[in-house]
């Protein structure tokens, strides 16, 4: 297989898993793809239109991933913070996943959200986004 084939092989398959992202680990999963395939397709030399698809579907990926987790904004687990508890005891077993358990560090829950927040409030930066013009 030609490395050629191998990078839009991985750019096909990262559009496809987009199409049928439903979790967080997913969306994870696919800016990781198209991160790898933005490298092969730089590494090929494979032009502009190659690594604008890897960014428009990498944008897109972080897109739902703030939109999951601004969804799951007070359905998430905060342990000690809720009233009543102390540090390292809970009222009930933890059942709520948190950040970490999903493999999302504070920084990257922000920075996707407030990418969906912004993207919401202006139609131009959202487009832009979503043609890879924008990283």
């Amino acid at each position: 297989m030609t490395q050629e084939v191998k990078s839009l092989t991985i750019l096909t398959r990262a559009s496809k898993m987009l199409a049928e992202c439903r979790t967080v680990h997913d969306a994870k999963q696919i800016m990781s793809l198209a991160d790898a395939a933005a490298v092969w397709a730089k590494k090929l030399k494979l032009g502009e239109v190659a690594t604008r698809h890897c960014q428009a579907i990498r944008n897109e990926a972080e897109l739902k991933l703030g939109e999951m987790l601004i969804a799951s904004k007070g359905k998430m687990n905060k342990g000690a913070r809720e009233p009543g508890t102390s540090r390292g005891t809970h009222k009930e077993p933890r059942q709520q996943p948190t950040l970490a358990s999903m493999g999302i560090d504070k920084k990257e829950s922000a920075q996707a959200q407030r990418l969906v927040k912004k993207a919401n409030e202006n139609l131009e930066l959202k487009t832009a986004l979503l043609s890879g013009t924008i990283r």
